[in-house]
């Protein structure tokens, strides 16, 4: 099963079922069920079938956020007590170090298996099956389910990192998620910069990319930030990873960095840059189109 067919999830079902895989996808939204239905996906509602979870021997959850995943599992579906003993739950969304904690002390009550299994990609990477994921099982030994699992994701994710537990690979998304970030709004305050003395975002993307900083951030989603500092508007498609989520996880970023005593001066100037993005109304923009999210149309507002 694969709870969850948003923007990610629904190409991480359909890349499993092309794979050769019985997949249902549970869904709340009714447009949603219809667009992967159109896709060729088994769907049903998210609800407390016991049938349908009794019958599953894999569980992926691709969820926005830790009170989604702890719904479905412990709260109102409560569909942890209908999973069968030695069923596996993947969780592929970015979730907190304490809920991985959590999930992995209930599945091991239960007798079942958990991992949190985070991936970086944006939903056209998911679409070609080109993200990358962390392993974080909450069993240590090499057991056969760790082979079963990474056999489960290896149709989305040709790069698979193993991690020491669930908490770590949380960790190691959040500090990732805290890096694109931190990228997303340095690019958009040097924007700033050269666009006061005549340059433009464009011709700071090209340069940054040719040598300086390779790599997916600056060169894909860089394109996108050089759009909105320039021509100071918000992109027409859906937003393939929004402010709101951003903000959300670097919530997470600050709420795993201090039982760990960890100083995120960085983190917090980025969340409260996009906190102001978000209270000015642009919560469901894409990240990427921060520059104009903070730009009254004609002027700039500092970062």
């Amino acid at each position: 099963m694969v709870a969850g067919l948003g923007p990610l999830g629904l190409p991480v079902a359909v890349a499993l079922a092309r794979a050769g895989y019985a997949v249902t996808g549970l869904e709340i939204n009714d447009a949603r069920r219809q667009q992967a239905r159109s896709q060729g996906v088994t769907v049903a509602e998210a609800t407390p079938d016991s049938r349908l979870w009794q019958s599953a021997d894999a569980l992926l959850t691709v969820l926005p956020n830790d009170a989604a995943v702890s719904d479905l599992l412990e709260g109102l579906h409560g569909g942890l007590a209908h999973l069968p003993a030695r069923a596996m739950h993947l969780c592929l969304g970015t979730i907190g170090v304490e809920l991985a904690q959590r999930l992995a002390r209930l599945h091991r009550q239960a007798g079942q298996h958990f991992a949190a299994c985070p991936v970086f990609g944006r939903p056209d990477e998911a679409w070609a099956r080109d993200l990358t994921a962390l392993f974080g099982p909450a069993e240590s030994d090499d057991t056969a389910w760790h082979a079963r699992a990474t056999q489960i994701l290896s149709p989305l994710a040709p790069r698979l990192h193993r991690m020491p537990s669930p908490e770590a690979a949380c960790a190691l998304k959040l500090a990732g998620n805290l890096m694109i970030a931190s990228a997303i709004a340095t690019f958009s305050e040097a924007s700033r910069l050269v666009r006061a003395y005549g340059a433009s975002a464009h011709a700071l993307h090209q340069v940054v990319t040719g040598k300086l900083f390779r790599g997916p951030v600056y060169e894909g989603v860089g394109a996108r930030i050089a759009q909105a500092a320039d021509c100071n508007v918000i992109g027409n498609e859906p937003a393939g990873f929004s402010i709101r989520l951003g903000l959300k996880d670097l919530g997470l970023v600050q709420a795993a960095a201090k039982p760990a005593d960890v100083a995120l001066a960085v983190g917090e100037a980025v969340h409260d840059t996009l906190a102001r993005a978000e209270q000015r109304g642009y919560g469901h923009a894409d990240w990427a189109d921060l520059p104009a999210c903070l730009s009254d149309r004609g002027s700039d507002e500092s970062l």
